[in-house]
């Protein structure tokens, strides 16, 4: 942090400089940004096996040049009631006032990975938020 004086007031400023800068974007996000806010909401879900984010939150986090996100994409693996599931999206989006887009696929789809989604995520950046590590067959 760096410290000025403006008009009699105190102004902090993030040091782009310091050997911790590059870490504080992923520390706050660990902190209060999709990754616990989803774990918290989607972890009661019944007949979950895990549950991952993925796109653009997951590729910023594995450390890729991206833009940022507007929006959180969230894969549930199991087989969890549809209103269980947009009731935790509807209450993580209050939380992170960013729109959460749940998709939910069976165990069998994702050890399968047939579908082209499943697929494309297990190619790409995920982050189990809750459950069991969801790792590709």
């Amino acid at each position: 942090m760096t410290q000025r004086l403006h008009h009699s007031a105190d102004v902090y400023q993030a040091d782009t400089t310091h050997s911790c800068a590059r870490a504080l974007p992923e520390f706050l996000a660990a902190r209060s940004g999709p990754v616990p806010v989803v774990g918290e909401e989607f972890s009661a879900l019944a007949a979950t096996q895990c549950v991952l984010i993925f796109g653009e939150w997951a590729d910023g986090l594995a450390g890729h040049e991206t833009p940022p996100a507007r929006d959180v994409d969230v894969l549930v693996v199991g087989s969890p009631p549809g209103v269980a599931v947009a009731e935790a999206a509807e209450r993580a989006e209050q939380r992170l006032d960013l729109p959460v887009n749940p998709v939910v696929r069976t165990s069998e789809q994702w050890a399968l990975a047939v579908e082209p989604l499943v697929a494309q995520v297990q190619r790409s950046s995920y982050v189990t938020v809750c459950g069991l590590a969801c790792r590709p067959l």
